[in-house]
C-alpha cells in the first residue's frame, strides 16, 4: 500500500474514531450551568437527538487535518508512530532508543513545532464543535467560513488562541506517556501482549490525567467571545466551578482516547501492508 495512503488510513480512523467523544468532550468543558449537560451519556444522546446524528462529526476536517500537518512536522509516521507500532509487535528497543532525559528533549521541541502549527486547525474545530445546530448550521457553515470570519474579526492572533495552553498540554505529553509505559512495562512479562496493552492504556491514561486541565483551559480559551489570556482563563474557570471544573469532559477524554487507539491499532493489524 502506498505510504501515503497507509499513513492517511492510520490517522483517519485515529481521527475519526473519537471525534464523536471530542464533540461531547468540548461540549462538557466549555458549558454553562444553564441547561447543561448531565454526562457523556446525556450529552451524547441530546447531541444526536436535538442536532442529528452528524452533529456528533463537527470539527472532523480540520481535527485530522491537525493530526496530518502534526504527523509531516515531527516525521511521526518515523517517530512516535513507531515508537506506537514497536509497542503492538512487541519488538525490543535498542539501548539508542530508550527513552532519555535528551530524547524526551528532542521530542519536547518537536511537539514545540507541530503545536505552533496544529493550533489553528484546533482552534477551527473547537469553534465548530461548540456551535449548536445540524451539521453545516450556525455561525460557521465550515471550516474555511470560520477561518475566514475568525481573520476578518480577530486577524492572524485570532487563529492562534489558546497557543500557550497547547504548549502546556503537549510539551511535556511524550516524556511522561513513553516515561510511564516503560515503567510499567517492566513490571510483567515484557514480551505478553497483555502487559504491553495495559501499559500502553495506563500510559494514555496517566498522561491525560495529569495534562487534561491544560486542555480545559485550552477549550476555555478558544471559544469564549472574548479573548482571555492563560493566566485569565484559569482564573475564570477556578472562580465558577473550582478544582473540579479542570476536569469537565474527563470521562469522555479518556473514552475517546481509548477508541482512537484501538481503531489505530485495529487498522494496523488489518491492513498489515499499512506500516
Amino acid at each position: 500500500m502506498n505510504e501515503t495512503l497507509s499513513e492517511a488510513l492510520l490517522l483517519g480512523c485515529y481521527t475519526y474514531a473519537g471525534l464523536p467523544f471530542n464533540v461531547v468532550r468540548l461540549r462538557l468543558q466549555t458549558q454553562s450551568h444553564q441547561g447543561a449537560y448531565r454526562g457523556v451519556r446525556d450529552a451524547f444522546v441530546r447531541i444526536a437527538k436535538e442536532e442529528g446524528i452528524r452533529a456528533l462529526s463537527k470539527g472532523g476536517t480540520p481535527s485530522l487535518a491537525g493530526t496530518i500537518l502534526s504527523n509531516k512536522l515531527t516525521n511521526v509516521v518515523g517517530g512516535s508512530t513507531k515508537k506506537a507500532v514497536s509497542m503492538l509487535e512487541l519488538q525490543k528497543v535498542d539501548d539508542e532508543d530508550e527513552l532519555t532525559l535528551q530524547k524526551a528533549l528532542e521530542h519536547s521541541a518537536m511537539a514545540f513545532i507541530a503545536s505552533t502549527a496544529t493550533t489553528v486547525p484546533e482552534n477551527i474545530a473547537s469553534k465548530l464543535q461548540l456551535q449548536r445546530g445540524p451539521l453545516g448550521h450556525g455561525v460557521y457553515h465550515g471550516p474555511l467560513d470560520c477561518m475566514a470570519q475568525v481573520l476578518k474579526r480577530e486577524g492572524i492572533v485570532g487563529l492562534f488562541r489558546g497557543y500557550s495552553s497547547v504548549l502546556l498540554r503537549d510539551v511535556p505529553l511524550f516524556p511522561i506517556t513513553v516515561g510511564v509505559y516503560h515503567a510499567t512495562r517492566y513490571t510483567g512479562d515484557e514480551n505478553s501482549l497483555t502487559t504491553t496493552l495495559l501499559s500502553t492504556s495506563f500510559a494514555m491514561a496517566t498522561s491525560v490525567t495529569m495534562l487534561y486541565p491544560a486542555d480545559v483551559v485550552r477549550a476555555h480559551m478558544q471559544t469564549t467571545c472574548t479573548p482571555l489570556t492563560l493566566r485569565e482563563s484559569f482564573r475564570s474557570i477556578y472562580m465558577q466551578y473550582g478544582l473540579r471544573g479542570f476536569y469537565r469532559g474527563f470521562t469522555a477524554a479518556l473514552i475517546g482516547s481509548s477508541v482512537s487507539f484501538t481503531a489505530f491499532a485495529t487498522a494496523y493489524f488489518t491492513f498489515p501492508h499499512a506500516n
